[in-house]
């Protein structure tokens, strides 16, 4: 029983080790720290490049993933993709729902 709690306790650790950091996981594109996400009311002046829809694990095995990391993960993501449509400003379309979100994807010349 000893054996087994020992196992248990090293597996949970290195569950919730890989949740905790699992946004060094994700890559940064080059240009992608220039990508800024607005409100949708601050693109009025923008051009529309589309829409990004992305997603990233959000439980590992039977564990809920930190909210603020899956969120982080997201915006990670769609910053990568606007960088690839040509875009320097994201905003979000809906709200996060099993580790998937949208976001409009723009081009802003003064931002």
């Amino acid at each position: 029983m000893k054996n087994l709690t020992g196992k248990l306790f090293i597996s949970l650790l290195l569950v919730l080790t890989v949740t905790g950091c699992s946004n060094s996981f994700i890559s940064e594109k080059y240009g992608a720290d220039e990508v800024r996400m607005l409100y949708p009311n601050q693109v009025a002046n923008c051009e529309f490049k589309g829409k990004t829809r992305v997603t990233v694990m959000y439980k590992i095995g039977f564990i809920d993933r930190d909210q603020t990391a899956i969120q982080q993960n997201l915006i990670k993501l769609a910053r990568n993709n606007a960088v690839d449509m040509h875009g320097n400003v994201i905003t979000t379309t809906e709200v996060p729902v099993d580790g998937q979100q949208s976001f409009n994807v723009y081009f802003c010349k003064d931002q």
